[in-house]
């Protein structure tokens, strides 16, 4: 039997409508601040601590306990929130279950596999941009010259164009299509990253290979648990067209092959190339993705109650995902996606790469 689930969100009017929406569908919902410490707000929290029975034995519990106290086994919490850094998040998981009993579905370890591009990124490789990167280690000391060995991957691809960003965000508008041979060197263009970027900065710069969209701007939030699709939302205004093409099965497949690695609750979007073509533009943790344009949230939370309050997946700490947290970009994809799909990968490689060069 799995552990009771309850909604864990930030106290902020922009996860309002999402505290709603699990209310509706009848999980109990933790309103919280996480500045200094955590604090849960019971004013604006359906849920309350349960009472604690006391201990058997003098001085001591026995099947663990606090302060000589027994305590019933730990809610399972499903957070729903702003990004944090993997620090940050992991602070936040230990304080929910010492303080209040409550074990965050995803561990730390599972929210920085998906959470961070190069962790996420040999999980999703297969229909992913070719990609390398490089760590910053202190933002305030950056050079181009520690930009040098992506740069020479970067020309080995004979791409025309990269994006580039840090760990978990870009600098959008800027940087989003930097020409391999422009007047501005790649390495100059990932110094300036990090000052756009400033306080906001995740740990190193992302050289990701630059693919021309469809001229519909077509794309797609799936949402996993455990592995399991629990929906597939447009993420564009012009994906609502009904003309627009949808996410391929074979995609849908192959990304719930990586996500039942990635984390018990992970994001992955897909996007539409301009040749028709299919490509992953990133993947994430599902705590902090934002919804999709077309997300309905009471559908959603409904979803997402049923999926984890079945029994399935694994509550011990650090064991959601299953697997650590993998760096290299040259790591073995455990569980690789069919000959499908990396010949669509190999496909958008080979004509998308032909028509930036050209210019076509």
């Amino acid at each position: 039997m799995a552990a009771r689930l309850v909604a864990v969100l930030p106290m902020n009017e922009a996860l309002d409508s999402e505290a709603a929406a699990a209310i509706a569908v009848g999980l109990p919902v933790v309103r919280f601040t996480f500045l200094d410490s955590l604090e849960v707000d019971f004013r604006h929290s359906t849920w309350h601590p349960p009472a604690v029975t006391a201990a058997g034995k003098e001085g001591g519990v026995d099947g663990g306990g606090v302060g000589g106290r027994l305590l019933p086994p730990p809610l399972r919490g499903l957070h729903r929130g702003f990004m944090l850094s993997e620090e940050r998040y992991s602070e936040l998981y230990q304080q929910f279950l010492a303080d209040h009993n409550i074990r965050l579905v995803t561990s730390p370890q599972a929210y920085a596999r998906a959470h961070y591009y190069p962790n996420a990124y040999p999980y999703i490789r297969a229909f992913s941009p070719r990609s390398c990167w490089c760590a910053v280690p202190d933002r305030a000391r950056v050079d181009e010259a520690m930009f040098g060995e992506c740069v020479d991957t970067v020309r080995s691809w004979g791409c025309a164009n990269v994006m580039l960003k840090d760990y978990v965000k870009s600098a959008k508008p800027q940087l989003v299509k930097v020409p391999v041979d422009g007047w501005k060197s790649l390495a100059e263009c990932a110094v300036e990253l990090v000052r756009l970027r400033g306080t906001r900065f995740n740990r190193g710069v992302v050289f990701k290979e630059h693919f021309p969209m469809h001229f519909h701007k077509n794309e797609w939030r799936l949402w996993f648990v455990w592995g399991r699709l629990l929906s597939c939302d447009y993420n564009s205004e012009d994906s609502m067209l009904p003309e627009t093409a949808r996410v391929p099965s074979e995609l849908r497949q192959a990304a719930a092959s990586s996500a039942a690695q990635l984390g018990p609750f992970v994001t992955v979007d897909f996007a539409q190339a301009k040749d028709g073509s299919w490509f992953c533009l990133e993947a994430g943790d599902g705590g902090v993705s934002g919804p999709a344009v077309s997300q309905d949230l009471r559908k959603f939370w409904a979803g997402l109650k049923s999926n984890f309050e079945m029994s399935s997946g694994d509550d011990a700490e650090g064991n959601s995902g299953g697997v650590e947290p993998i760096l290299s970009p040259s790591a073995t994809l455990t569980g690789a996606p069919s000959k499908i799909v990396i010949d669509i990968h190999r496909k958008v490689l080979g004509r998308l790469c032909a028509d930036e060069a050209t210019g076509d």
